[in-house]
């Protein structure tokens, strides 16, 4: 069996899933996120939040590697322009060491934003059904100041 870059993150995804579904219940793993798991890619939410901002993300600049801390560092210097993030344990210095730390920053930013009722969902019901196979990554519909003050905490 083979696994690239995708492929692998999936399988650990899928086994995730079953474990929350056996502990929760299948209705909180709704396929269209409208439950306790929502599908989230960062890139698309974190252009949507930063594209008004001169550290925004341009068309083929990327925030990922280590050559891009710089980029993460501003890229959440613009983040934390929008919304209040206490740390006071300063975990957010961890986001110029690797892009994965941003990453999860921002899923659990959308997540909240789920949790508001501030991203684009299914709005038919032929979408909501295609979700409901298929899956829907949700994206910001509000801007970031909306989701309130966050407390970073390890």
């Amino acid at each position: 069996m083979s696994a690239d870059k995708i492929a692998l993150p999936a399988m650990r995804c899928a086994t995730l899933l079953t474990h929350v579904a056996e502990q929760v219940g299948v209705d909180a793993v709704s396929r269209d996120g409208s439950r306790l798991c929502c599908e989230v890619y960062p890139d698309p939410a974190l252009r949507r939040w930063t594209d008004h901002a001169p550290e925004g993300l341009a068309r083929r600049e990327s925030y990922k590697g280590r050559a891009a801390a710089e980029k993460r560092i501003a890229l959440l210097s613009a983040l934390r322009a929008q919304l209040p993030l206490d740390d006071t344990d300063r975990l957010l210095e961890k986001v110029g060491l690797q892009d994965d730390y941003l990453d999860a920053l921002i899923c659990a930013l959308v997540a909240r934003a789920v949790e508001l009722e501030q991203t684009y969902g299914p709005e038919t019901k032929a979408e909501l059904e295609r979700a409901q196979v298929e899956g829907w990554i949700h994206l910001p519909s509000a801007a970031l100041e909306n989701l309130g003050a966050a407390r970073i905490s390890g």
